[in-house]
């Protein structure tokens, strides 16, 4: 179970603007690149993406793509001019200048011009030199690559292979061109279709008075810049006398190296809808504890194999080849559980029975027995583990908890998040089960589950909804309304006296509810989430403004000690001077009253202060909140998705047999279509088919009665 992400390397360039400029949220960039990954061209799919999705007006992706490439034409620049400062064409100070003039050309909405040209223009550099950085830098590599395709006499299939960089699939031997194609001074250079390696073989004609630059720099010529040998072996090559039949290896690229995807193996049955134990004559052995696993401490439940990175190659010309990037999956685990010290197993902490929840966690539940009724005695029981009761759930008590066992259930209320098994009978209950449902006999009871309903004897007044089947091969179905996705197969459907039931078959009614709740409570933690933004960001205002505050009370605490010691320091000069009594008695009121204002700046700081650490306590708790919040949506939504996931995996099923007799006045109801049985028929199938016609643009449904084979 995985909740699939973009790789945020491939995001194009224009969808990282968007958000950086504020016109998508993180979450619609997400879904816009998930949305376009598989397109041809990424980028002018995520045009057409927020445009067609309202997300980013026509005009702002016009600003947008200008943006874009204004961008990437100044990134380009910019390391123009850092190979011209490198290689002496240009100073730093002149690199600064033109790059600045070609930012005001932007500004000002102009067609910015190549700061090559600008250059050349000035007469700073020249053409040869403008066009040496632009081949280094691959930006006239097509053009180049054309003019030279006849000199090198290749195919169209080995231009294509050498363009694209595209990697050969003959492990055992690298295909290199047919022909050599003349180099330079005597030598000839040999490229594998593959663009991975480059070689340079000697002719008769060979110049030894040739350097090592000079090889460089004619490698340059071919766009060959990546994976060149070091200068000791190019140096080599040029001293030694051979290398006229064996190439000299000049150039190597870097082969990618593709990735492995993380899986995680499960070492317990994680089928949550697994069949109950029942005999071939339709009887449910309820002695049988079934086939759920009992672990001990320690014991290894799930391992995960964690993916490898891939790594993207490179050609000899500098060209990236890409392989598609690993993709992780989440390894949870819950009560029970525990993470390895390496964090790749999962082992059980307590011993007791594993499970894997909706939402992709291992748990292990520990067994909670009641050996009473549940009653006024024990109230109500809320476990998160196995229940077993061997008692009675009496008229008015809850039971929550994961496996439930019980003897029988009068009037009570259950919530199983796993199978509830009932060896006895179910009267006036409501039950709820993410499993099995498993009883003797129902009657005047609700049960809604995701699992099969099995019972031996009969249902009653009762009503069922479920996305597995309902079998009740030996028993009754008897005024009752059915509504079970994979079917229903029944021994008897109605009596002579009783009143007609509703058997409806193929919609997945437990699915349809439990998304719409889960909708309903992500809604609400939306909700709760937006309330804790609103009350954070009230707090964050008060804490800013009470920072501003405590700021300007330090202030006014320093200027009011600075004038306590300067008037200390009067008094102290005047304290002989008796023709200045009446100026130290002004002076001492003074120390007084800045005391008195200091000790009561001190009292308001030590209040904003004390409000401050009140204010970032709220804030964090509030933050982990939020978090919790968050989290809870996040589980929610992959329990959302796997129940969806398994709803399609599991299509429905409008299968309804008898295997003796259904009533008159039965109504039975497929996905599409429903009937009245008009008379009582024996050992009977009735199943939804589709019937076409060259007049009809949609398929004609009916509920069809056949014999049993």
């Amino acid at each position: 179970m995985s909740n699939e992400k973009p790789d945020t390397r491939n995001i194009p360039f224009l969808g990282k603007m968007a958000l950086k400029k504020g016109l998508v949220t993180q979450k619609e960039l997400d879904e816009a690149a998930l949305a376009c990954k598989d397109a041809e061209d990424p980028e002018t799919a995520l045009q057409d993406y927020f445009v067609s999705e309202k997300i980013i007006s026509s005009e702002n992706i016009k600003r947008l793509v200008m943006a874009t490439k204004a961008f990437e034409l100044r990134q380009k620049d910019v390391k123009f001019g850092a190979i011209a400062v490198n290689k002496g064409y240009i100073s730093r100070n002149v690199l600064d200048l033109v790059l600045e003039e070609q930012k005001q050309q932007f500004r000002q909405k102009k067609e910015p011009r190549l700061i090559g040209d600008m250059l050349v223009d000035a007469g700073i550099i020249s053409k040869k030199q403008r066009d040496v950085i632009l081949k280094k830098q691959n930006r006239m590599i097509t053009e180049i690559k054309k003019a030279r395709k006849p000199e090198k006499q290749a195919s169209d299939s080995e231009a294509g292979a050498l363009e694209e960089g595209q990697k050969n699939t003959n492990n055992d031997k690298k295909s290199l061109t047919t022909e050599p194609v003349a180099f330079r001074d005597g030598m000839e250079l040999m490229v594998s279709e593959d663009g991975m390696e480059a070689y340079v073989t000697k002719t008769d004609e060979f110049d030894d008075t040739i350097t090592v630059d000079d090889i460089k720099d004619a490698l340059e010529e071919y766009f060959i810049t990546h994976g060149v040998v070091g200068d000791d072996l190019i140096k080599g090559f040029i001293q030694s006398r051979g290398f006229k039949q064996k190439g000299f290896l000049a150039a190597k690229g870097k082969a990618p190296v593709q990735g492995r995807d993380a899986v995680i193996e499960y070492f317990f049955d994680t089928d949550h809808l697994k069949a109950g134990n029942i005999d071939e004559e339709g009887n449910i052995d309820f002695k049988d504890r079934g086939e759920i696993p009992q672990v001990n401490q320690e014991t290894v439940l799930a391992e995960k194999t964690p993916l490898k990175e891939a790594v993207n190659g490179m050609n000899i010309y500098g060209e990236e080849i890409s392989v598609r990037q690993a993709v992780d999956v989440k390894f949870k685990y819950d009560k029970g559980a525990k993470l390895s010290e390496d964090g790749l197993k999962i082992l059980s902490a307590v011993k007791g029975f594993p499970r894997l929840s909706w939402s992709g966690a291992v748990s292990v539940d520990e067994e909670y027995t009641v050996r009473s009724d549940v009653d006024y005695e024990t109230g109500h029981i809320d476990y998160k583990g196995h229940i077993n009761i061997k008692g009675c759930i009496k008229s008015g008590f809850r039971v929550t908890g994961h496996d439930i066992r019980a003897e029988e259930i009068e009037g009570g209320i259950v919530h199983a998040e796993g199978n509830l098994t009932i060896s006895g009978g179910v009267n006036e209950a409501r039950i709820y089960a993410r499993g099995n449902v498993q009883a003797n006999f129902v009657h005047k009871s609700n049960i809604t589950c995701l699992g099969t309903v099995n019972v031996a004897k009969e249902i009653v007044d009762s009503k069922i909804k479920n996305s597995g089947s309902c079998v009740i091969k030996q028993g009754k179905i008897i005024s009752s309304q059915i509504s079970s996705k994979m079917g229903v197969t029944a021994g008897n459907i109605g009596t002579d006296m009783s009143g007609p039931s509703t058997i409806k078959t193929g919609r997945d009614v437990f699915i349809e509810n439990e998304t719409e709740n889960i909708k309903n409570k992500i809604g609400r933690i939306n909700e709760s989430i937006k309330e804790l933004k609103t009350k954070k960001s009230d707090l964050e205002a008060e804490y800013k403004k009470l920072q501003q505050e405590a700021t300007n009370l330090a202030h006014f605490q320093d200027r009011a000690q600075l004038e306590q010691r300067d008037t200390i320091s009067q008094i102290t000069s005047m304290s002989n001077d008796l023709t200045k009594l009446e100026r130290l008695k002004d002076l001492k009121a003074y120390l007084q009253k800045l005391k008195s204002e200091e000790k009561a700046t001190e009292t308001k700081l030590t209040g904003c202060f004390d409000r401050i650490d009140e204010l970032e306590a709220e804030i964090e708790k509030i933050d982990g909140t939020m978090t919790k919040r968050t989290e809870q949506k996040q589980t929610l939504a992959e329990e959302r998705k796997n129940l969806a996931e398994w709803s399609r995996a599991n299509p429905g099923n409008t299968t309804i047999t008898v295997l003796q007799v259904i009533q008159p006045e039965t109504r039975v109801c497929g996905k599409h279509s429903e009937k009245r049985v008009d008379e009582k028929a024996g050992y009977v199938t009735i199943k939804e088919l589709g019937y076409t016609d060259s007049s009809q643009a949609e398929p004609t449904y009916e509920m069809k009665i056949v014999p049993n084979s």
